[in-house]
């Protein structure tokens, strides 16, 4: 699947960055069918949540507790006030994921060429309930588009508060099943979609500010991420490490990981981890990304 939807990868820093790009892509999909499906669907099993020795694959977060881009592809999918795009029908879907009715909120539905050259844009104003699914669009690929585009879903609820942000990367080849060869377990794929386009994204560097406060027993990190280029910046992780040992502090909890910035764009993150998992060290900051240069601070 990585080599035919994403290019074979060149060396181990390669095939990191796309098995990233993958983990975040499928468990987001996985997790976001049950949501947009949770009335009628019987529920959803993840195998596995955590694994109890290094491995490849199927966990959220790994042996040395590292989150993985699967744990932040779920965790997007079960925000609060969710805007997501279903693979299946192609429809735009807003979930409520709480107990409380939203308050009056906002989509914007942007379809983007290769260049980011808009060939989609429109807002819809809302409400949902508690617990409520609601279709409000249907996006289809426009004629002519390039063979890889982009989709970018925002959610923004009172005073313009953006409440949600997700991030697509689509392939105007559609991706098809092998019907006639699936068993109980799988259904192979017949064609791929093709992202292949994506390795030719140009390198980026972004701008980070980080900032670190003690509260009791826990550290609080902010970090903010600004993408100043013309340029996609496309899945920047953020690793909150230990300065002088290089290290990355396990475990930590992100609000958000694996984000996108569209040109001029910046986003405040928000974390804690606890202070002992320092280990004496000073703490610090460093990003990196599908095409975003390693930044520290």
């Amino acid at each position: 699947a990585m080599d035919r939807r994403l290019g074979p990868p060149k060396d181990l820093e390669d095939y990191l960055r796309k098995a990233q790009f993958l983990n975040y892509e499928g468990v987001r999909a996985m997790f976001e069918a049950f949501v947009a499906n949770k009335h009628e669907a019987t529920g959803v099993i993840h195998w596995m949540f955590n694994s109890a020795w290094p491995k490849l694959w199927w966990q959220l977060y790994d042996y040395s507790l590292q989150p993985t881009g699967a744990f932040y592809g779920a965790r997007k999918a079960g925000e609060p006030f969710h805007i997501l795009y279903d693979y299946g029908s192609q429809e735009i879907v807003a979930v409520s994921n709480g107990a409380a009715a939203s308050p009056k909120l906002k989509a914007s539905i942007r379809v983007l060429d290769f260049g980011l050259k808009e060939a989609i844009a429109k807002t819809v104003d809302f409400g949902l309930a508690a617990d409520e699914i609601k279709v409000i669009d249907a996006v289809r690929p426009p004629a002519g588009i390039s063979p890889t585009y982009f989709l970018d879903l925002r959610l923004f609820g009172e005073k313009n508060r953006l409440l949600d942000a997700n991030f697509y990367c689509l392939s105007a080849k559609a991706e098809t099943l092998d019907e006639d060869k699936a068993t109980w377990y799988v259904t192979p794929v017949k064609d791929y979609a093709d992202l292949t386009a994506l390795a030719s994204l140009k390198p980026v560097a972004v701008k980070v500010k980080a900032k670190f406060d003690k509260d009791g027993a826990q550290t609080k990190v902010v970090v903010d991420i600004e993408n100043p280029s013309p340029d996609l910046a496309l899945m920047i992780e953020i690793l909150v490490l230990r300065k002088a040992s290089g290290q990355p502090v396990l475990p930590v909890y992100l609000d958000d990981n694996y984000i996108t910035l569209l040109p001029k764009e910046s986003r405040r993150i928000s974390g804690l981890f606890l202070t002992e998992d320092l280990l004496g060290e000073e703490p610090k900051v460093t990003v990196r990304g599908w095409n975003v240069r390693e930044e520290y601070k």
